[in-house]
């Protein structure tokens, strides 16, 4: 079991793995060898409403950091998800498109969204905060 750090907003507690970096518009990167896997934090999961279709990248396609990759349509409307990083989109978790749910029931595990090998890892995380760092600021961001 990963160990995670954990805030509140509004009494509902939120968990932030400590295996995986994170950007302030509310994805997670985490790296699985030479690739890093992409996916959307708890609390910015919990805030969509009842997702009802799913666009991923096209594998072999180039991201850049700011690209809207994933589009999620939902009951309330559509939400465009910030890539974090540059980089060859080389999967994509296609099991979403049978089972969205799994973005909110399991955000950090079967819900991630696709995999990049990245241009220039390092300058891509410097621009990330770390798990201590995210949860810090989503403390801050409540008071």
């Amino acid at each position: 079991m990963v160990e995670s750090l954990t805030y509140q907003i509004d009494n509902i507690s939120y968990h932030v793995p400590t295996d995986r970096l994170y950007a302030v518009s509310g994805t997670w990167v985490q790296s699985k060898g030479c690739r890093l896997r992409i996916g959307l934090t708890e609390e910015a999961a919990a805030k969509l409403a009842n997702i009802t279709a799913l666009t991923l990248p096209k594998v072999g396609s180039n991201a850049y950091v700011g690209n809207k990759l994933v589009q999620i349509t939902t009951s309330d409307g559509q939400v465009e998800v910030e890539n974090p990083l540059m980089g060859r989109i080389r999967a994509a978790n296609t099991a979403l498109l049978n089972d969205p749910s799994l973005i909110k029931t399991d955000p950090y595990g079967e819900g991630w969204f696709y995999e990049a090998d990245p241009f220039n890892w390092e300058e891509d995380k410097s621009a990330l905060l770390s798990p201590m760092d995210y949860n810090y600021l989503r403390t801050e961001d409540d008071q």
